[in-house]
């Protein structure tokens, strides 16, 4: 298996998310978490990132609340959001 790129992967986390329903959600979550626990923290890692990027609501509401979500996780303390490498 060869590894995807970032577009790649970009592309089938937007299929997924495009017709997932709320039991699809709970599953990835815990299939996500069972995972080696390298690969549990660099997936957190991965979604921080995504938060703290943030993003511009251009006057969309779901844009908005995704905008007051990021900046909340971006104000967390630095201590709160250290994922350590071991």
């Amino acid at each position: 298996m060869s590894h995807p790129t970032a577009q790649e992967v970009a592309d089938i986390l937007s299929s997924f998310v495009n017709g997932m329903r709320s039991d699809d959600v709970a599953e990835l979550v815990d299939l996500m978490q069972r995972d080696h626990p390298t690969l549990v923290t660099n997936k957190g890692r991965l979604f921080l990132a995504f938060f703290e990027a943030g993003t511009d609501d251009n006057g969309d509401l779901r844009r908005e609340a995704l905008a007051k979500l990021s900046q909340a996780i971006a104000d967390l303390p630095v201590e709160v959001k250290h994922l350590p490498y071991i």
